[in-house]
């Protein structure tokens, strides 16, 4: 919730430019990837290509990000506030567990070999190991304006907490199910996955809540049926139309090999 209806619009269109951010950078990245057989040298030339135009996307959604920051501050209290200073050097060039590049961006090489062992074709070899490169770049470009707004969220002394908003459109069962309106922690991360375009909106102590986005059950409501199994799955759909689950009960988290959660949605024979 907020104290009017301009901070929810100033959070929907920060979402909206980090979403465009995200759409540059994977467009470059399908031009870049080209394994079509001398797979290290290939390797070699997208990530010559890729590397530093990720770190431009990170640095960028920094920058974004502390613009909104400013923005939706003096929105919320209305007193100006200065956008707050936040140093890109420290988000920018690492991946979202804080690896290099280097050491963070070799599965999809990896998986492209491993594809070809299993018998893939080039084509096909090459088609997973773009997947896998897209949905890194994907984590690593959100991921410095997730670490920036964590920092600030932390250091702001008026900020209690903050509150998770999804897009308007093709949202995942998990992040609707996380999507609760529940105020979290400030200390509490930010769980994602590979394509998640979802925000966290700082959540200020001294003002009132007024106004609020819809929460992920409010969206899932106004989906149609088919909407709704595209959304969450058959089993789940139909649970959740007889009140035998609830929306929220669907978000669950997955420990990576690296040390980090994954927001994913919970299997429907974990819930009945």
């Amino acid at each position: 919730m907020a104290a009017n209806r301009r901070s929810l619009a100033i959070t929907n269109e920060y979402g909206r430019r980090l979403k465009a951010v995200e759409a540059q950078v994977l467009a470059q990245n399908e031009r870049a990837w080209n394994l079509t057989g001398n797979f290290d040298a290939q390797y070699a030339e997208w990530f010559a290509l890729m590397a530093p135009a990720v770190a431009a996307a990170q640095a960028l959604n920094v920058r974004l990000t502390s613009a909104y920051l400013g923005a939706f501050r003096t929105s919320e209290t209305r007193t100006p506030s200065r956008p707050p200073d936040i140093n890109p050097a420290e988000f920018v060039g690492k991946t979202r567990d804080g690896r290099t590049f280097e050491e963070g961006w070799t599965s999809p090489l990896i998986k492209t070999k491993v594809a070809m062992s299993e018998g893939k074709t080039i084509p096909e070899a090459s088609n997973i190991g773009l997947e896998a490169s897209a949905n890194i770049i994907r984590m690593d470009t959100y991921a410095a304006a997730r670490d920036a707004m964590a920092r600030q969220i932390r250091s702001d002394d008026l900020i209690i907490g903050y509150r998770r908003v999804s897009q308007e459109e093709n949202t995942c069962g998990g992040c609707l199910a996380a999507e609760d309106g529940e105020v979290l922690s400030e200390t509490e991360d930010f769980a994602s996955h590979p394509g998640c375009d979802c925000v966290a909106e700082a959540v200020y102590g001294d003002v009132d809540d007024l106004f609020n986005h819809p929460t992920g059950a409010e969206r899932f409501s106004r989906l149609t049926a088919q909407e709704k199994i595209e959304a969450v799955g058959q089993d789940a759909a139909q649970l959740l139309g007889t009140d035998e689950i609830q929306l929220y009960e669907l978000a669950g988290k997955f420990r990576t090999a690296t040390g980090q959660d994954f927001l994913v949605e919970r299997p429907v024979k974990d819930l009945v």
